[in-house]
């Protein structure tokens, strides 16, 4: 049987919890920095921030998967080709 957990929490903080190479999958639905207020916080971040933040996350993602892991992540179109870069110049895309 394939064990299945999903973890609940800061999303960087918890996979630093979390050993190197010993995930399969990480489905990611990041904040899209659109400045919308939804309550509890405030979607809103510098641009520099926001792309510090995504380097922190995707960081830690590549290093949580396994070598042949995969990453899904939602994204809205504004940092969309800003996250590509984050992730090819880290070497984490890999296309087969």
């Amino acid at each position: 049987m394939i064990k299945q957990k999903i973890i609940l929490g800061d999303a960087i903080t918890k996979m630093q919890e979390i050993a190197s190479e010993t995930v399969d999958l990480v489905i990611a639905d990041p904040p899209y920095n659109l400045g919308k207020e939804y309550g509890n916080n405030h979607d809103i971040k510098s641009f520099e921030e926001y792309l510090h933040f995504s380097r922190k996350w995707t960081k830690e993602a590549y290093r949580i998967l396994k070598p042949h892991g995969t990453i899904y992540v939602f994204i809205g179109f504004r940092f969309i080709s800003y996250l590509y870069d984050i992730l090819d110049k880290s070497s984490i895309l890999v296309f087969t």
